[in-house]
């Protein structure tokens, strides 16, 4: 397997960093593109196929993780982790198939979990 790209959407740089960091230590040399607001998310996602997506629910711009996922290919929202504390969008993705983890001291576990399954580790 190649390089895997990977997206990273989510308006909170500390998150971010984390989960690039995260990433970067479970996948060999993956190519990171970063998204800090939703049209920035939207723009990568018209040009660019991604191995990975991890996807925040609020975004700063009056963006919410829903209206990203209704503008994805449906290869796109396969490929996509939404991370978010809103347990009601969490459950929603859920019960579409979506892959969701809540933001909390799982996260790193869940994050493994979820990429293990889809056979990425």
């Amino acid at each position: 397997m190649g390089n895997m790209k990977v997206l990273i959407i989510d308006d909170n740089e500390d998150i971010v960093s984390f989960i690039e960091t995260l990433i970067e230590t479970i996948l060999p040399g993956p190519e990171i593109s970063c998204a800090y607001t939703g049209q920035e998310a939207l723009d990568f996602l018209a040009k660019e196929n991604f191995s990975i997506i991890t996807l925040d629910g609020q975004l700063g711009d009056n963006y919410h993780g829903r209206d990203i996922l209704a503008k994805m290919s449906p290869e796109q929202v396969r490929n996509t982790i939404v991370h978010s504390g809103d347990i009601v969008f969490l459950d929603q993705c859920k019960s579409k198939g979506i892959n969701a983890i809540s933001k909390n001291s799982r996260f790193i576990v869940e994050m493994k979990a979820i990429l293990s399954a889809k056979g990425i580790i």
